[in-house]
C-alpha cells in the first residue's frame, strides 16, 4: 500500500503455501545451513526446547510449550511434579538431551487428567498449552462454528436432514461470503 501511495504503482502479491510452511520450520533449516547435518525426524518435539510438543491425556491430546526456564518452574508449581532437583532437568539444554524420561514424566501426569483440565490449569499459571482437537471438537468450537463461520448448516433437499458444509472463510470486511442453499441437484445422488 505505501508503494501505491509513493509511486502510483501497484504490486502483485504473491503467497504460497509452501513458501509459508518452509518459513515455518524457522531454525531447523539453519541447523543444515550452518553444521551441513540434515536433522532426523522427530515427530511433533521441538528440536531445541522442551518440553515443547504433544503429549497424551486421558482423554486425547495437549501441546505444552515451555519455551524457557522460567515457564519450567511455574510448570512444577503448578504440576507438583517432584523433578525440580533432578540434574537432568535443570537446564534447556539439558532437558532437551534427556527429553525420553522427561516426556514418560509429563505424560503419566497428563494422562491422569483430561485435555481441559490440563490446559485450564496450565494457562491460569501461564504455561503455554492447547488441546489439540479431534474434528467433531474442532467443527464445534465457538470461534470455528460462529465466529468466522467456518461450518454452514445447509438444506441439501426437501426431507432430507441438514448437512455441514465448510464455510468460506468470512474474510471480506463490507460484503459477507457464503451459501444459503446448495444448487438444484438430482435428489437421486443422495442415499438416505
Amino acid at each position: 500500500m505505501k508503494i501505491r501511495e509513493q509511486t502510483g504503482l501497484g504490486q502483485l502479491v504473491d503467497v504460497s503455501l509452501v513458501d509459508s510452511v518452509f518459513a515455518s520450520l524457522e531454525n531447523i533449516p539453519q541447523k543444515y545451513y550452518v553444521d551441513g547435518l540434515i536433522p532426523e525426524r522427530i515427530g511433533n518435539r521441538y528440536e531445541f526446547v522442551y518440553p515443547y510438543g504433544t503429549f497424551e491425556a486421558r482423554d486425547g491430546w495437549v501441546v505444552i510449550g515451555i519455551a524457557n526456564d522460567t515457564l519450567w518452574l511455574r510448570f512444577l508449581e503448578v504440576t507438583g511434579l517432584p523433578i525440580k532437583e533432578d540434574r537432568r532437568f535443570s537446564s534447556n539444554p539439558l532437558r532437551v538431551e534427556n527429553y525420553k524420561p522427561l516426556k514418560t514424566i509429563i505424560e503419566n501426569w497428563c494422562r491422569e487428567k483430561t485435555k481441559n483440565e490440563i490446559v485450564n490449569l496450565l494457562i491460569e499459571a501461564g504455561v503455554p498449552c492447547c488441546p489439540i482437537f479431534n474434528i467433531k471438537e474442532v467443527s464445534e468450537d465457538p470461534h470455528i462454528q460462529g465466529v468466522r463461520n467456518m461450518v454452514l448448516d445447509i438444506e441439501i433437499w426437501q426431507n432430507f436432514k441438514n448437512q455441514g458444509l465448510i464455510g468460506v472463510e468470512d474474510c471480506y470486511r463490507i460484503t459477507k461470503a457464503g451459501c444459503e442453499r446448495l444448487s438444484s441437484l438430482d435428489k437421486n445422488i443422495f442415499v438416505k
